[in-house]
Protein backbone atom coordinates (compact mmCIF):
# COMPACT_ATOMS: atom_id res chain seq x y z
CA UNK A 1 0.00 0.00 0.00
CA UNK A 2 1.25 3.47 -0.98
CA UNK A 3 0.63 7.12 -0.15
CA UNK A 4 1.30 9.23 -3.05
CA UNK A 5 2.38 13.33 -2.20
CA UNK A 6 2.87 15.31 -5.66
CA UNK A 7 4.70 13.17 -8.04
CA UNK A 8 5.83 10.29 -5.22
CA UNK A 9 4.34 7.17 -4.46
CA UNK A 10 5.15 5.85 -0.42
CA UNK A 11 4.79 3.26 1.22
CA UNK A 12 2.71 3.28 4.07
CA UNK A 13 4.07 0.89 7.30
CA UNK A 14 1.89 -1.62 9.02
CA UNK A 15 -0.55 -3.01 6.35
CA UNK A 16 -0.31 -6.47 7.57
CA UNK A 17 -1.47 -5.34 11.32
CA UNK A 18 -4.12 -2.67 9.42
CA UNK A 19 -5.40 -5.83 7.64
CA UNK A 20 -5.93 -8.14 10.55
CA UNK A 21 -6.88 -5.93 13.68
CA UNK A 22 -7.70 -2.11 12.24
CA UNK A 23 -11.19 -1.17 13.79
CA UNK A 24 -11.86 0.00 9.78
CA UNK A 25 -13.58 3.68 10.53
CA UNK A 26 -13.03 4.03 6.88
CA UNK A 27 -15.34 1.42 6.12
CA UNK A 28 -18.14 3.05 8.95
CA UNK A 29 -17.70 6.68 6.60
CA UNK A 30 -17.33 5.12 3.23
CA UNK A 31 -20.11 6.69 0.72
CA UNK A 32 -20.55 3.43 -1.16
CA UNK A 33 -22.15 2.11 1.89
CA UNK A 34 -24.99 4.59 0.71
CA UNK A 35 -25.29 2.53 -2.37
CA UNK A 36 -24.50 -1.05 -1.16
CA UNK A 37 -21.97 -1.57 0.77
CA UNK A 38 -18.83 0.10 2.25
CA UNK A 39 -15.50 -1.28 0.47
CA UNK A 40 -13.62 -3.72 2.35
CA UNK A 41 -11.08 -1.72 2.68
CA UNK A 42 -9.30 -4.28 5.70
CA UNK A 43 -10.44 -7.19 4.13
CA UNK A 44 -8.38 -6.05 0.95
CA UNK A 45 -5.30 -5.31 2.67
CA UNK A 46 -5.25 -8.27 4.16
CA UNK A 47 -5.29 -10.43 0.96
CA UNK A 48 -2.77 -8.12 -0.65
CA UNK A 49 -0.35 -8.62 2.41
CA UNK A 50 -0.96 -12.24 2.75
CA UNK A 51 -0.05 -12.45 -0.86
CA UNK A 52 2.80 -9.67 -1.56
CA UNK A 53 3.61 -8.42 2.06
CA UNK A 54 6.72 -9.00 3.87
CA UNK A 55 5.58 -12.07 5.75
CA UNK A 56 4.51 -13.77 2.24
CA UNK A 57 6.39 -15.88 0.27
CA UNK A 58 6.27 -13.41 -2.85
CA UNK A 59 7.25 -10.16 -1.33
CA UNK A 60 7.52 -6.86 -3.14
CA UNK A 61 10.32 -5.09 -2.40
CA UNK A 62 9.06 -1.56 -1.51
CA UNK A 63 12.40 -0.18 -0.95
CA UNK A 64 13.44 -1.40 -4.64
CA UNK A 65 15.12 1.61 -7.06
CA UNK A 66 14.56 4.21 -4.13
CA UNK A 67 16.97 6.70 -4.31
CA UNK A 68 17.85 8.76 -0.81
CA UNK A 69 19.73 11.75 -0.19
CA UNK A 70 21.60 11.51 3.02
CA UNK A 71 21.65 14.13 5.61
CA UNK A 72 24.25 14.78 7.87
CA UNK A 73 22.00 14.35 11.06
CA UNK A 74 21.13 11.90 13.26
CA UNK A 75 18.31 11.30 14.97
CA UNK A 76 17.38 8.96 18.40
CA UNK A 77 14.39 7.33 18.57
CA UNK A 78 13.15 6.15 22.29
CA UNK A 79 11.03 3.04 22.06
CA UNK A 80 10.22 0.70 19.20
CA UNK A 81 6.76 0.23 18.87
CA UNK A 82 4.27 1.27 16.30
CA UNK A 83 4.87 5.16 16.65
CA UNK A 84 8.82 4.62 17.19
CA UNK A 85 9.27 2.72 13.89
CA UNK A 86 6.76 4.66 11.73
CA UNK A 87 8.85 7.72 13.08
CA UNK A 88 11.84 5.75 11.77
CA UNK A 89 10.21 4.71 8.30
CA UNK A 90 9.35 8.45 7.72
CA UNK A 91 12.72 9.77 8.85
CA UNK A 92 15.06 7.16 6.88
CA UNK A 93 12.47 7.91 3.83
CA UNK A 94 13.97 11.72 4.46
CA UNK A 95 17.66 10.53 4.46
CA UNK A 96 18.12 11.13 7.92
CA UNK A 97 20.06 8.12 10.03
CA UNK A 98 18.19 6.80 13.07
CA UNK A 99 18.88 4.94 16.03
CA UNK A 100 16.00 3.17 18.09
CA UNK A 101 16.38 2.36 21.74
CA UNK A 102 13.78 -0.23 22.68
CA UNK A 103 13.55 -1.56 26.58
CA UNK A 104 11.62 -4.36 25.38
CA UNK A 105 13.45 -7.63 24.07
CA UNK A 106 11.69 -6.95 20.98
CA UNK A 107 10.29 -4.41 19.21
CA UNK A 108 6.85 -3.81 17.73
CA UNK A 109 5.31 -2.32 20.87
CA UNK A 110 1.99 -3.63 22.04
CA UNK A 111 1.57 -5.25 18.59
CA UNK A 112 3.67 -7.75 20.03
CA UNK A 113 3.46 -7.62 23.85
CA UNK A 114 -0.28 -6.94 23.82
CA UNK A 115 -2.39 -8.54 20.97
CA UNK A 116 -2.87 -11.94 21.14
CA UNK A 117 -0.72 -14.09 18.35
CA UNK A 118 -4.04 -15.90 16.87
CA UNK A 119 -5.08 -12.37 16.02
CA UNK A 120 -1.68 -11.14 14.89
CA UNK A 121 0.82 -13.58 14.43
CA UNK A 122 4.40 -12.82 15.62
CA UNK A 123 5.79 -13.94 12.38
CA UNK A 124 3.98 -10.89 10.88
CA UNK A 125 5.13 -8.42 13.36
CA UNK A 126 8.32 -9.37 12.82
CA UNK A 127 8.45 -9.58 8.89
CA UNK A 128 7.04 -5.96 8.94
CA UNK A 129 10.00 -4.52 11.31
CA UNK A 130 12.34 -6.23 9.07
CA UNK A 131 10.92 -3.96 6.38
CA UNK A 132 11.10 -1.12 8.34
CA UNK A 133 14.41 -1.33 8.84
CA UNK A 134 15.20 -1.77 5.53
CA UNK A 135 14.01 1.16 4.30
CA UNK A 136 16.86 3.20 4.86
CA UNK A 137 20.00 4.08 7.09
CA UNK A 138 17.78 2.68 10.87
CA UNK A 139 19.44 0.71 13.92
CA UNK A 140 17.26 -0.89 16.11
CA UNK A 141 19.15 -1.17 19.91
CA UNK A 142 16.79 -3.53 22.00
CA UNK A 143 16.84 -4.45 25.67
CA UNK A 144 18.19 -0.05 25.96
CA UNK A 145 15.70 1.53 28.21
CA UNK A 146 16.05 5.14 28.93
CA UNK A 147 16.88 5.45 32.57
CA UNK A 148 18.66 2.36 32.46
CA UNK A 149 20.80 1.85 29.72
CA UNK A 150 21.32 5.61 29.02
CA UNK A 151 19.74 8.58 29.79
CA UNK A 152 17.95 11.23 27.30
CA UNK A 153 20.06 14.18 28.55
CA UNK A 154 23.16 11.97 27.07
CA UNK A 155 21.82 11.29 23.89
CA UNK A 156 22.40 14.66 22.90
CA UNK A 157 26.43 14.97 24.20
CA UNK A 158 26.40 11.07 21.98
CA UNK A 159 26.10 13.01 18.78
CA UNK A 160 22.02 13.06 17.98
CA UNK A 161 20.88 15.89 16.42
CA UNK A 162 17.31 15.68 17.87
CA UNK A 163 15.39 13.27 20.25
CA UNK A 164 11.96 12.15 19.55
CA UNK A 165 10.25 9.95 22.30
CA UNK A 166 7.74 7.41 21.59
CA UNK A 167 7.49 5.37 24.74
CA UNK A 168 4.11 4.76 24.61
CA UNK A 169 1.41 3.57 27.38
CA UNK A 170 2.07 0.16 28.60
CA UNK A 171 0.18 0.64 31.70
CA UNK A 172 -3.95 -0.22 32.14
CA UNK A 173 -6.13 2.26 34.02
CA UNK A 174 -7.29 2.10 37.31
CA UNK A 175 -11.13 1.62 38.50
CA UNK A 176 -12.43 3.81 41.38
CA UNK A 177 -14.14 1.18 42.60
CA UNK A 178 -13.64 -1.22 46.19
CA UNK A 179 -11.33 -4.34 46.26
CA UNK A 180 -8.97 -3.08 43.52
CA UNK A 181 -5.80 -3.03 45.58
CA UNK A 182 -6.28 -6.59 46.98
CA UNK A 183 -4.28 -9.73 46.41
CA UNK A 184 -4.79 -11.49 43.35
CA UNK A 185 -6.47 -8.65 41.38
CA UNK A 186 -4.26 -8.04 38.25
CA UNK A 187 -4.60 -5.59 35.38
CA UNK A 188 -5.29 -6.86 31.87
CA UNK A 189 -2.40 -5.17 30.48
CA UNK A 190 -0.06 -6.25 32.54
CA UNK A 191 -1.05 -9.92 32.40
CA UNK A 192 -0.40 -9.98 28.59
CA UNK A 193 2.78 -8.66 28.62
CA UNK A 194 3.83 -11.08 31.14
CA UNK A 195 2.84 -13.59 29.06
CA UNK A 196 3.63 -12.36 25.89
CA UNK A 197 7.45 -11.72 27.30
CA UNK A 198 7.33 -15.18 28.65
CA UNK A 199 7.33 -14.60 32.25
CA UNK A 200 5.69 -16.95 34.63
CA UNK A 201 2.58 -15.59 35.75
CA UNK A 202 0.51 -17.39 38.24
CA UNK A 203 -3.51 -16.67 38.55
CA UNK A 204 -4.60 -19.85 40.02
CA UNK A 205 -7.27 -22.54 38.69
CA UNK A 206 -10.84 -20.44 38.51
CA UNK A 207 -10.80 -16.44 37.36
CA UNK A 208 -13.73 -14.33 38.40
CA UNK A 209 -15.40 -12.54 35.48
CA UNK A 210 -17.60 -9.30 35.54
CA UNK A 211 -19.31 -8.22 32.33
CA UNK A 212 -20.59 -4.51 33.79
CA UNK A 213 -19.94 -1.47 32.11
CA UNK A 214 -18.30 -0.04 35.05
CA UNK A 215 -15.71 -2.67 34.71
CA UNK A 216 -15.28 -1.60 30.68
CA UNK A 217 -16.30 -2.92 27.65
CA UNK A 218 -14.65 -1.33 25.31
CA UNK A 219 -12.38 -2.56 21.93
CA UNK A 220 -9.56 -3.29 24.31
CA UNK A 221 -11.20 -6.01 26.40
CA UNK A 222 -12.70 -8.25 23.81
CA UNK A 223 -9.54 -9.32 22.47
CA UNK A 224 -9.06 -12.95 22.62
CA UNK A 225 -11.79 -14.93 24.50
CA UNK A 226 -11.09 -18.30 22.86
CA UNK A 227 -13.43 -19.84 25.98
CA UNK A 228 -11.02 -19.95 28.07
CA UNK A 229 -11.41 -18.61 31.93
CA UNK A 230 -12.91 -15.50 31.87
CA UNK A 231 -11.90 -11.77 33.28
CA UNK A 232 -13.17 -8.61 34.26
CA UNK A 233 -14.80 -6.33 31.49
CA UNK A 234 -16.51 -7.28 28.94
CA UNK A 235 -14.07 -5.52 26.25
CA UNK A 236 -11.11 -6.62 24.27
CA UNK A 237 -8.53 -6.93 27.04
CA UNK A 238 -10.42 -8.77 29.06
CA UNK A 239 -11.07 -10.92 26.23
CA UNK A 240 -7.16 -11.38 25.65
CA UNK A 241 -6.26 -11.89 29.23
CA UNK A 242 -8.95 -14.80 28.68
CA UNK A 243 -7.62 -15.64 25.85
CA UNK A 244 -4.21 -16.54 27.32
CA UNK A 245 -5.35 -19.80 28.72
CA UNK A 246 -2.48 -21.49 30.19
CA UNK A 247 -0.10 -19.02 29.70
CA UNK A 248 1.91 -18.97 33.09
CA UNK A 249 -1.14 -20.06 34.77
CA UNK A 250 -1.44 -22.45 37.98
CA UNK A 251 -3.75 -25.06 37.78
CA UNK A 252 -3.24 -26.57 41.02
CA UNK A 253 -4.71 -24.54 44.19
CA UNK A 254 -8.14 -23.47 42.91
CA UNK A 255 -7.66 -19.63 43.53
CA UNK A 256 -10.09 -17.38 42.32
CA UNK A 257 -9.11 -14.02 41.37
CA UNK A 258 -10.21 -11.59 39.11
CA UNK A 259 -8.19 -9.77 35.94
CA UNK A 260 -8.68 -6.46 35.55
CA UNK A 261 -9.72 -4.94 32.10
CA UNK A 262 -8.10 -1.76 30.91
CA UNK A 263 -10.67 1.08 30.12
CA UNK A 264 -10.94 4.51 28.82
CA UNK A 265 -7.85 5.47 26.30
CA UNK A 266 -5.38 2.49 27.73
CA UNK A 267 -8.24 0.04 26.16
CA UNK A 268 -9.96 2.33 23.14
CA UNK A 269 -6.80 3.47 21.90
CA UNK A 270 -5.86 0.19 20.20
CA UNK A 271 -8.60 0.58 17.87
CA UNK A 272 -9.04 -3.24 17.60
CA UNK A 273 -12.38 -4.62 16.29
CA UNK A 274 -15.32 -6.75 18.08
CA UNK A 275 -14.52 -10.15 17.10
CA UNK A 276 -18.08 -11.52 15.60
Amino acid sequence: MKMRTGSRAIPIPWQAFCGRVCAHPCETACRRGAIDQPIAIRALKRFLTERHGPESKRPVDVNEGRAQNKLPFRIAVVGGGPVGLSAAHDLALMGYSVTIFEAAPVAGGMLYLGVPEYRLPRDVVEAQVREILATGDITLKLNHAAGREFAISDLRSQGFDAVLLAVGAHSSRDLSIPGVDLDGVHKGIDFLLNVNLGYQFTIGKKVVRDRRRECGHGCGAFRGARGAAPACGGGGIARAVAGKRGGGRDEGDGGRVALRAAVGRAGSASGLPREP
